[in-house]
């Protein structure tokens, strides 16, 4: 008897971790995604000597979970460059500290209005957008920083603030946009 219920506490701790770890690999693989989202925004601007933007949706099914690169076309119009991409399942950007974690300069003259899925996003509420010029700098002065965090987010809530569930907030990855460079640093505790 006492066999068994040994056995049954080592089965245990053992998916316990195995659970821990899959959620800590969802955020480390959102970060590499949205890392390599951002160099192809970069890049894109550089070599098409254009202004290309990174938007992340801030409202719908999607909000802080959505991101994608639009390039501006001309003087007034922007088209999507890439699809729209999500974190994995259980990550959501955290924004609840907008200034540290969630921190997207405003762009300038961006679309009226993006779709994304459907979802109508207006500039200013429905998505933050983060602009990169044709020398490969950011816009700004200051690092702009995305942190992906282990989480969900409802939509349903009736906003951002109400809507997101945090879990563990100690395990996080920061992407770090630098102005001058345009380049991505990454960051965990």
């Amino acid at each position: 008897m006492l066999c068994v219920l040994a056995i049954i506490g080592v089965i245990t701790v053992l998916t316990v971790t195995s659970m821990q770890y899959a959620a800590w690999s969802n955020v480390k693989e959102g970060a590499s995604t949205l890392g390599n989202t951002v160099d192809f925004a970069r890049q894109h601007a550089i070599f098409n000597r254009c202004v290309s933007a990174l938007v992340v949706a801030t409202e719908g099914a999607d909000a802080y979970r959505a991101f994608a690169v639009i390039k501006k076309a001309d003087t007034t119009n922007w088209s999507l460059i890439s699809r729209w991409q999500k974190l994995p399942e259980g990550t959501v950007f955290d924004y609840i500290t907008q200034s540290n974690f969630f921190s997207i300069t405003p762009a300038t003259n961006m679309p009226p209005t993006l779709n994304q899925s459907g979802n109508s996003l207006a500039a200013g509420t429905g998505y933050k957008a983060l602009e990169f010029y044709s020398n490969g700098q950011i816009q700004g002065n200051n690092p702009s920083t995305l942190r992906v965090i282990q989480g969900h987010m409802d939509s349903t809530q009736g906003g951002p603030a109400q809507g997101l569930s945090r879990q563990n907030t100690n395990r996080y990855m920061d992407v770090v946009m630098i102005p001058v460079s345009g380049k991505v640093k990454y960051s965990s505790p």
